[in-house]
């Protein structure tokens, strides 16, 4: 039952962007005697940051004493660029991305790539999405989790720059790319894009 409200939330909230929707399956999650609270917080926590809602993110995010650093370093590192506080956002983001080439984005049986895919739609958002390339590159993190690179540079620029890779890092970041433009902002943009290029040829 939790699994199930669970994972329709994280649809109705990441690929619809239906914040209601989202934040009834969570909440209705919640009332349930279950174990994996903090995982439900956190994630009804992303819903409120991206969608502007901070002071409810806030309080949420302060009962969560007992999520792995890995969660709740991106949850910082996502309120940070909400405060346009991009230097303190990268510090918490590069602590993330060095001990995930130990291991992973998993803690306590919770993965935590979905918040890291949020927290690259978020920079983008928030018009950092050029500057977190430059970061990237900076702190080689480009090189290191190569797939995601190369999945938030498409974002950024353009699916095209996907063929910039070989093809082991393109297949992986073409996958993450995906996650990235399923929505309802990102697909209207990709489609008016499309529909230029359909006219220019025509001339």
């Amino acid at each position: 039952m939790e699994s199930a409200l669970s994972k329709a939330g994280n649809i109705l909230a990441d690929c619809m962007m239906d914040i209601e929707g989202a934040e009834q399956r969570y909440s209705k999650a919640l009332q349930l005697p279950i174990d994996s609270s903090h995982m439900l917080k956190g994630n009804l926590a992303w819903l409120y940051i991206l969608n502007e809602r901070h002071e409810k993110a806030d309080s949420l995010i302060a009962e969560l004493e007992s999520i792995p650093s890995v969660g709740s370093d991106l949850l910082e590192a996502a309120r940070a660029v909400c405060k346009d506080n991009f230097g303190q956002s990268t510090v918490l983001l590069d602590g993330v991305l060095k001990r995930a080439i130990e291991t992973g984005f998993s803690s306590d049986e919770m993965n935590f790539e979905d918040d890291l895919y949020r927290y690259l739609r978020l920079a983008r958002r928030r018009n950092y999405g050029e500057k977190l390339i430059e970061w990237f590159e900076e702190t080689e993190h480009d090189k290191k989790h190569a797939p995601i690179f190369a999945a938030f540079l498409g974002y950024v620029r353009g699916e095209r720059f996907l063929l910039d890779f070989n093809k082991e890092v393109r297949d992986a970041a073409k996958e993450i790319y995906d996650w990235l433009v399923d929505n309802p902002i990102d697909r209207a943009e990709l489609d008016k894009t499309k529909t230029k290029k359909k006219k220019s040829k025509k001339r």
